[in-house]
């Protein structure tokens, strides 16, 4: 099935996002749209964190309480790099294997064995979470069934929510503490690492997609400290987030509008841009954001857009990312810096979608109402 709504997605999007570069309604004539109209995916299991309605409340229990200096002294570590072979030829490790190196990310997976006592787990979690350790390196915590303590809180909330893994968008607000949280964690429960044992043979494909949507998640948390707490307070940014973590890997049915709404938002920015408006509009609504445009570019993201690019590319062909690159402001820019965290960017594209969605959509479709994209930015990313 997954197969077949690729190709559907390929033809569709091929023929209709290429008309945005290339033309519009010539004579106020009716035009096609430019993305297909969503369809659920009809997944069996649920793979990401935080679905983008009803979000639930976080697990509470006992918390890590950093220290004052939120810089723990070194200890000795009781958790194990020497994984068992069970786990360490799961589908889910080797799925995030296979995905580190495609990605040549830097990684170390840990576990603690049962000889560790909870005192020792307590220390080691407390330099995990709050040390800064290698700023590019991703550590893959596996978490035993367990109520005990801290990973019991964090066990708990993964179980009562039927999530196989969560990161930085989601364990900061089951720990409730402030000040820093290293944003380069990902927790992964050990008794789902083949899955739930009706997934077959999609189950390493469906391990690779969540390697790279948790992956997009510490990402997204090193741009912005406060992701978790925007994502559990803001179901428009929660959406925003989650469905740039889901484009183009299948990791999970809670958001399959992923794709929907992000081709539409890069449909009507495009359309602004070939209309010669894209560079005003942004100017005009950063200035009153008091951000000036060369400010506003100057800042430095850490950037992860392979999947979105795998989409447009998969839909539309090199030729069309090659003309969203051509200026310097641009669809494809600001959109990926929406997804990678930015909050300005998000009042950015937001302000721009709801004011000028309609000058796009006459524009493009002229009388062709039923053929509008959304009217509202909180409308094409609610549920």
């Amino acid at each position: 099935m997954k197969r077949n709504r690729v190709q559907l997605l390929l033809i569709l999007g091929l023929l209709l996002l290429m008309a945005v570069a290339c033309s519009g309604p010539e004579d106020g004539g009716e035009a096609n749209a430019l993305v297909p109209e969503p369809t659920p995916v009809n997944t069996e299991i649920v793979l990401t964190v935080t679905p983008q309605d009803n979000t639930p409340s976080p697990t509470t229990g006992v918390t890590l309480v950093p220290t004052e200096t939120q810089t723990p002294a070194p200890i000795t570590p009781c958790y194990s790099e020497d994984l068992p072979y069970a786990y360490a030829e799961s589908p889910a490790m080797v799925g995030w294997r296979y995905f580190a190196q495609q990605t040549n990310l830097s990684s170390q997976v840990v576990y603690f064995p049962d000889t560790c006592s909870e005192s020792e787990i307590q220390g080691n979690l407390e330099y995990l979470f709050y040390t800064d350790q290698e700023a590019d390196r991703t550590t893959i915590l596996l978490l035993s069934e367990t109520q005990l303590g801290v990973m019991g809180s964090m066990y708990s909330h993964l179980n009562t929510n039927e999530f196989w893994a969560m990161g930085p968008e989601d364990y900061p607000m089951v720990l409730s503490t402030d000040g820093y949280i290293n944003p380069n964690i990902l927790i992964y429960r050990i008794d789902r690492l083949y899955g739930e044992g009706h997934e077959g043979d999609e189950i390493l494909g469906l391990m690779m997609g969540l390697a790279e949507h948790e992956y997009i998640h510490t990402v997204q948390a090193r741009n912005n400290p406060d992701l978790a707490e925007l994502i559990w307070g803001d179901p428009i940014y929660q959406a925003v987030i989650e469905r740039y973590a889901n484009l183009d890997n299948n990791s999970g049915s809670y958001y399959f509008q992923a794709t929907y709404s992000y081709l539409s938002l890069i449909q009507m920015l495009d359309g602004l841009s070939e209309m010669g408006e894209l560079d005003t509009r942004v100017k005009s609504v950063l200035g009153e954001m008091e951000i000036s445009l060369e400010d506003y570019l100057a800042v430095e993201l850490v950037n992860y857009d392979t999947h979105l690019r795998g989409l447009l590319v998969s839909v539309a062909g090199e030729k069309y990312l090659t003309h969203l690159e051509k200026k310097p402001v641009n669809a494809l820019l600001l959109i990926s810096r929406l997804g990678l965290g930015d909050v300005a960017s998000f009042t950015l594209v937001r302000t721009v979608y709801d004011r000028y969605v309609d000058d796009y959509n006459l524009w493009y479709y002229g009388s062709s109402e039923e053929q509008y994209l959304p009217e509202s930015f909180d409308l094409l990313f609610g549920p």
